[in-house]
């Protein structure tokens, strides 16, 4: 762990969400929303990008600006990066 990483977790859904926590306080920081089941999750070692890999074979990949941003709720549209074609 660095001296940057405010110390996350993430967990998934087949209902497409990704919820991320705060590992200390147990306080949910974000609800990221995507338009399919999240099967598969994988965090930056840093905490600065979250991998979501769908039941459709795209790949999300948000960047976590957590503490930066006041909503807690994010969808898909938010999404900067799709990676497509994986099985």
């Amino acid at each position: 762990m660095s001296a940057g990483a405010s110390s996350i977790f993430v967990s998934s859904s087949l209902d497409g969400s990704c919820k991320v926590w705060e590992l200390l306080s147990g306080r949910l920081l974000r609800t990221l929303v995507y338009p399919s089941s999240v099967t598969a999750i994988a965090l930056h070692p840093l905490e600065h990008f979250l991998f979501s890999g769908s039941v459709n074979g795209k790949i999300f990949v948000k960047v976590l600006d957590v503490g930066a941003v006041e909503d807690l709720f994010v969808t898909m549209e938010d999404q900067a990066f799709v990676l497509k074609g994986h099985k």
